[in-house]
């Protein structure tokens, strides 16, 4: 179908798995040439082919058919059934039956096709409020909220810490001295929004302001996630990875970062998603690992925005709409740092952004 392309056409959201369209059955019309086009949207790549049409084939609209899932709708069953009722005394207008049916048919039709394009439209403009929410969310409150908590929580150890020169640098938890070194690094990276650095910096501390560590000071009734149907506690850990909101929204934007491991090396993995470090990422180039970093913290951004929408406004934000924010920041990210063609423009990026360099 395709020989001069290589690789496969789709990934799991996992990466474990792969596969490739190679065959296309056609009747009458054989294809002659087929391109394949990656997709940011899905986990599959778009073939697009180009078929050889037989002579005498006719061109236009197809048939109609009705979108069944209207039907589930009991409000638009009884005024459906309504409207037949009153189509049903206008038989004796019509010369026959089959003509009267025609009419009933066309009016259906319309009907439904109207309905159908009201309930598109109420789709379209709530998931337009959402993004417009989860793009522009209260940024005042949270910021001060964050900074009154960590000043609270830790700011007569971060003046400590600041005093002290025997500890030049901060102990990340399970990593080594040179690992911890490259955490604080990524938290700083200059092509983050200072946003971004900040989730970072918290997330690598573990004090951002999740119910289990207000919990733990008094200052949240319980430690559960306030996800329906998760009762487990909810630290910086659960909620930005081993909560089922997290690992959804991970596996959906999986075609996201795959592309920016290195082949064989680093698997996906709390410290690389979180924390920047893992085996592997010595072998990225330094635009290859900021493409990589800005993905990941996009998608924590996308996790920690959606959770305060659910406490603190009581809004459920579908896994659909958190793409569209990772999607969307990812856009303004690579038109900032790459340039409007994703391409950047210089190839030159501080040394000491990537893993595993001094």
């Amino acid at each position: 179908m395709h020989q001069r392309e290589e690789g496969f056409t789709w990934f799991s959201g996992d990466g474990t798995r792969a596969s490739r369209i190679d065959y296309i059955f056609t009747r009458d019309c054989p294809p002659t040439d087929a391109t394949l086009t990656p997709l940011f949207f899905s986990d599959h790549i778009m073939l697009s082919c180009t078929l050889s049409l037989p002579t005498g084939v006719t061109v236009g609209g197809g048939l109609w058919k009705l979108n069944c899932s209207l039907l589930e709708d009991e409000d638009v069953v009884r005024e459906y059934r309504e409207q037949f009722s009153q189509w049903q005394t206008l038989q004796d207008f019509y010369d026959s039956r089959a003509q009267w049916w025609e009419m009933v048919k066309e009016r259906t039709r319309q009907y439904f096709r109207k309905i159908g394009r009201e309930k598109k439209k109420r789709l379209t403009r709530r998931m337009m409020g959402l993004q417009k929410r989860l793009q522009s969310p209260p940024r005042k409150f949270l910021m001060k909220l964050e900074r009154a908590v960590f000043y609270f929580l830790w700011g007569s150890k971060w003046e400590r810490l600041k005093r002290d020169d025997r500890e030049p640098v901060s102990p990340v938890p399970g990593l080594t001295l040179s690992e911890a070194k490259q955490v604080w690094r990524n938290a700083a990276h200059p092509a983050l929004q200072n946003r971004h650095k900040d989730l970072s910096w918290m997330a690598a501390h573990e004090i951002l302001p999740v119910r289990a560590v207000m919990h733990s000071r008094g200052m949240a009734k319980n430690p559960t996630c306030p996800r329906s149907g998760c009762n487990f506690p909810e630290t910086v850990r659960h909620l930005l990875w081993e909560c089922g909101a997290a690992r959804d929204l991970w596996a959906k934007t999986g075609p996201l970062y795959f592309p920016c491991l290195p082949a064989g090396g680093a698997q996906i993995g709390y410290q690389l998603a979180i924390l920047g470090v893992g085996r592997g990422l010595k072998d990225l180039t330094a635009q290859d690992f900021t493409s990589l970093w800005l993905t990941l913290n996009v998608i924590k951004d996308a996790i920690w925005a959606t959770r305060n929408l659910l406490v603190g406004k009581r809004v459920t934000v579908p896994l659909h709409a958190c793409e569209l924010k990772v999607t969307s920041m990812l856009q303004g990210y690579r038109a900032t740092i790459f340039g409007r063609g994703g391409r950047g423009r210089t190839e030159r990026v501080p040394a000491a952004t990537v893993a595993g360099r001094p």
